[in-house]
Formats: structure tokens, C-alpha cells, sequence
């Protein structure tokens, strides 16, 4: 019987390569119809960030008066601390801007909390007209009291910084009030630059170096987290203890400590999205309010500290049960290297051990497999006709010689794939990760290689892996799975470096582990 020499690049090989590219260069064309400029929107907006942004004192910043809603002449009041410094208005006792001195963003300048174009962050206000309090402030150090006072209202508004934590312990007194006050008011406000992620799939694609910007809310003892792009309504909360709005990695929250729970009302407007907190009082009674505002990094283990309901802020997924002990662990290593890279390095091998067991065990279900093929193939032409005797007597064989088909790479993929997804999210929610150096080129792990030396070096360790990895396929699929390691190349690419780090030392580990089960093979034998 005339056989066929088979080569690499037969007909199908190389229809299923054309139409791989087809399918990527249809898929870049639909996205750049779909978001134009939006590469060029992302240069722009980063460009005038940098020209605008100026390393004069923070008391420069400018108020857009005419959207405020009070009486009388605004005054400032300017704090410089050791991590941050703020200008406090009297109107509300707002924050007319928060700059965090030890955090930056991707174009190196301070990260800000501000808010031009409504009333100052965490100010109070009426709840019926909106209009800001006009408090007259004294300060003690660390302390700002505001008092107000007139024919049918006093308030006394007592606002303490705790620097370390990035917290702002508020105490509000109504000691007077008439009968035509309704309650308070407290504003948020969170900017949305135009080029953040405006879907799902943009989101997936432009996840590395762009923030997800939304809202987090805890009430009625439930959580919630809001994406930006998923608000189309107002949203409305009873008995709320926490709102929250932020980025990825920065963000506002309020914590209430009273034991009069207020509402709540998270909506979207024309530049960002806007939180409102509403005390109403059940009585005209004199009555105190007790609540903090957090403004700051999303750490994990801060956040948590602070509040255990406030750790959930940060979303780690579907497999959050896993990411979570994961970056516990990576912390860990962490205060062993001091290095941020170096300890995704140890977490890779950590992991790899845990999972030598089920290799080894993978690697000799496929030796077993390979073995008996040629009795396989013996029995598809002798049984061709029959399926259901070819099924048995396949099985029958397979129990004989203790080989599983499902023993082989598949039960590893199934465990991996998890611990692969939780460390993509903790790499891209952690702000442990945001901009930590590792080295030579690669300054900042949350971001993708620019240099791409990781995601080639993962795609050749794949492949040569790939080579000495007996496989139990047709030819046919054998040559297809030759495409993958270039197809996992490309999907690297844009992945955050830390995430490349890690593929790469795995692979890096799984391709000596296979050198070393292919000469105890050779000896054994």
C-alpha cells in the first residue's frame, strides 16, 4: 500500500494557519473600526496630563465656584503631611483636592482625589436644597472644627486626620434644627478619564496600564461591585455602611460608625460617576453622626484592617477563594527577597511542588498510552465495522495495560488553569504589583514586558516541551498543536509581566521536569 510522505505544511495545516490570520487581522480591523483613535485619544490625554501637571504647591488649585451651592466667601485651608496633603474648604467642609505623596500614576505624577465640577469631595450639605454648610473652621494640628450656626440650625462638624492610614475620622453634631430640616447630605465624586474601557470586550483588551473605574457598596449586609460602564440607572441603598468609588488601584469610601444608618445613591454623570450619602433623622431631636472617609491605595490587608467588609472592595474574581491566600503567600515571599519578582519566582515553584505528584502521574498515563498504540490501531482496523466491539475491547485493553486517556495533560491543565486565573487577577488588582520594579527593563510588573523577552522565551520553553512530550494524537492534531506555543506568544503579550514571569519559570521548571522523566525512562529501561 502506497503511503504518502507527510509533511508539516500539507493542505490543512496550512488553511487552518491562513485562516488563523484571516481571523486576527478581521478581528484588529473590527476593533480599530469600533474605537477609533482611540490609541491616539490614550497619547493625547497623557501628553496634556504631563504639560499640565505642575510640581508647584498644592495651594495653587483652582474652584469652580459658579457649581457650588452655598452662602458667603469660601476659605481654604492647606495641609502637608508625610503622605499627603489636602486643601480643606470651609463650604462643607470638603476636600477641594487630596494628593497622595508616595503613589503615582502611569505618567509619574502624584495621585489625585479632586473634584471641579460639583461640590468638594466628602462635603455636607442639606439634604433637601443640596446646599453646602458654610462652616467657620479653626485647626488644632491634626484636627479641623467647623461650626455653623443660625436662626433655625447649628452644626458642629469635627474632622481628624489619621495619616498612616489614609482615613478621616468625621464627627457631625446637629445640636438645633427646625422643623422644615430634613437631614444631610454627604457628596462623592469620581472622575472617568474618555479613554477608560467603555465594554467588556475593550476592557479585555486594553486591561493592562488602563484602570476599570466603578463603585463598591455594602448594605442590608450585602456587597456590590458596580463597573462604570454598567451603570445605566441610578442606583438606591438602604441601610448602608459602606459606598466606595475608585480606580483599579486608588479609591474614596465612606465607612459609616453611627448607629443611625443612612441611605444611599451611587449614579453616572457626564465625566465620572457621583456617590451621595443621606442622614435623615427620625426626630427634630439634637442627634451625632459618626462615619469615616478613606482616601488611598487599595491594599488588601490596609483595607481590611480597617474594616473586614471593605477587604471585599478589592475583586479578585470567581476564583477569589484561591487568589486571596495567593497573594498571602506572595506576600510572604515577599519579605524573604524583598523583591516583588523574585518572589513570583518562589510562588512559581511552590506551586510547581504541589503539583509534581499529579505530573508525574500525567507523564506516565501518556507513556502508558503511547505504548499501546500500535494495539489500538490493530483493533480500529480489525473492528472498523463494529463500533461498539471496538469500544470494548479498546477499554478492556486500556484496563489491562493501566493506561487512562484522560490520565495525561488534561487533569493538569484542569488544576492549573485556576491557579493561573486567581494569579492574573491578583497581579492585575494587587497594588502590591502596581508599578514594583524586578529587573533590568521590566519597571513595573502590573504592566506588559516592553521589551516582549518573556513572552517569547514562555512560547520556545512551551515548545520544546511541547517536543519531548510524548503525545497520544493523530498526526494531523500533532502538527495543529505545533501552533500553539506561537499562539500563546501572542496572547502573552499584553499580559502584565508578572503573569509572563510566572508562565515562563513554570514552564521553565515543567521542561526540566521532562528532561529528568525522560532519562529516568531511558534508565529504567
Amino acid at each position: 500500500m502506497n503511503q504518502e510522505k507527510e509533511t508539516f505544511f500539507d493542505k490543512n495545516t496550512l488553511i487552518a494557519i491562513f485562516l488563523l490570520g484571516l481571523c486576527w487581522v478581521g478581528w484588529d480591523y473590527y476593533m480599530k473600526k469600533k474605537y477609533p483613535g482611540q490609541a491616539k485619544q490614550e497619547q493625547s490625554e497623557a501628553q496634556t496630563k504631563a504639560e499640565e501637571a505642575s510640581p508647584s504647591n498644592i495651594s495653587s488649585v483652582k474652584t469652580a465656584d459658579q457649581k457650588i451651592k452655598s452662602k458667603g466667601k469660601e476659605t481654604t485651608y492647606v495641609f502637608s503631611g508625610e503622605k499627603m496633603e489636602f486643601v480643606l474648604s470651609s463650604f462643607g467642609m470638603g476636600f477641594k483636592e487630596i494628593r497622595l505623596k508616595s503613589f503615582f500614576d502611569r505618567d509619574k505624577q502624584p495621585v489625585v482625589f479632586k473634584n471641579e465640577e460639583a461640590p468638594p469631595l466628602s462635603a455636607t450639605g442639606l439634604l433637601k436644597t443640596e446646599e453646602l454648610i458654610p462652616f467657620k473652621v479653626r485647626r488644632e494640628k491634626n484636627k479641623f472644627i467647623g461650626h455653623y450656626a443660625s436662626k433655625n440650625l447649628e452644626v458642629t462638624k469635627i474632622l481628624e486626620v489619621d495619616e498612616d492610614n489614609f482615613i478621616f475620622k468625621t464627627q457631625i453634631e446637629v445640636s438645633r434644627q427646625s422643623r422644615h430640616f430634613t437631614g444631610l447630605r454627604l457628596f462623592f465624586y469620581q472622575a472617568v478619564p474618555q479613554s477608560a474601557p467603555k465594554s467588556w470586550i475593550s476592557k479585555m483588551l486594553f486591561i493592562v496600564g488602563q484602570d476599570v473605574y466603578g463603585g463598591f457598596v455594602f448594605s442590608e449586609e450585602k456587597s456590590e461591585q458596580i463597573v462604570e460602564t454598567e451603570l445605566e440607572t441610578p442606583k438606591n441603598y438602604q441601610n448602608l455602611s459602606i459606598l466606595g468609588l475608585g480606580s483599579r488601584y486608588f479609591g474614596q469610601a465612606f465607612l459609616n460608625k453611627s448607629s443611625l444608618l443612612p441611605s444611599g445613591i451611587l449614579k453616572k454623570r457626564e465625566k465620572g460617576l457621583q456617590g451621595v450619602v443621606d442622614y435623615k433623622p427620625l426626630t427634630t431631636s439634637p442627634f451625632s453622626l459618626d462615619y469615616e472617609v478613606f482616601y488611598g491605595p487599595k491594599s488588601l490587608e490596609h483595607l481590611a484592617k480597617r474594616d473586614s467588609r471593605l477587604g471585599k472592595w478589592i475583586n479578585f474574581g470567581f476564583f477569589e477563594w484561591l487568589a486571596r491566600p495567593l497573594l498571602q503567600l506572595l506576600r510572604g515571599f515577599h519579605k524573604i527577597t524583598g523583591n516583588w519578582g523574585f518572589a513570583i519566582i518562589l510562588l512559581t515553584f511552590f506551586v510547581r511542588l504541589l503539583l509534581l505528584p499529579l505530573n508525574i502521574r500525567s507523564y506516565k498515563s501518556m507513556k502508558a498510552m503511547q505504548k499501546i498504540q500500535p494495539q489500538l490501531q490493530e483493533l480500529r482496523e480489525k473492528h472498523k465495522k463494529d463500533p461498539q466491539t471496538l469500544n470494548r475491547e479498546m477499554m478492556a485493553l486500556m484496563k489491562d495495560q493501566k493506561a487512562n486517556p484522560l490520565g495525561g495533560c488534561l487533569p493538569l491543565m484542569l488544576v492549573q488553569l485556576p491557579v493561573f486565573i486567581a494569579l492574573y487577577r491578583v497581579l492585575g488588582e494587587s497594588i502590591e504589583l502596581y508599578q514594583a520594579p524586578f529587573i533590568l527593563w521590566i519597571r513595573d510588573l502590573s504592566l506588559f514586558d516592553p521589551w516582549y523577552v518573556l513572552p517569547v522565551l514562555s512560547g520556545a520553553t512551551l515548545f520544546v516541551q511541547q517536543k519531548i512530550t510524548p503525545m497520544n494524537v493523530p498526526p494531523a492534531q500533532a502538527r495543529l498543536f505545533t501552533l500553539m506555543p506561537l499562539v500563546f506568544s501572542v496572547f502573552m503579550l499584553k499580559l502584565p509581566s508578572g503573569l509572563t514571569l510566572y508562565i515562563f519559570v513554570s514552564g521553565l521548571f515543567g521542561l526540566i521536569q521532562q528532561f529528568f522523566f525522560v532519562k529516568w525512562k531511558k534508565e529504567k529501561a
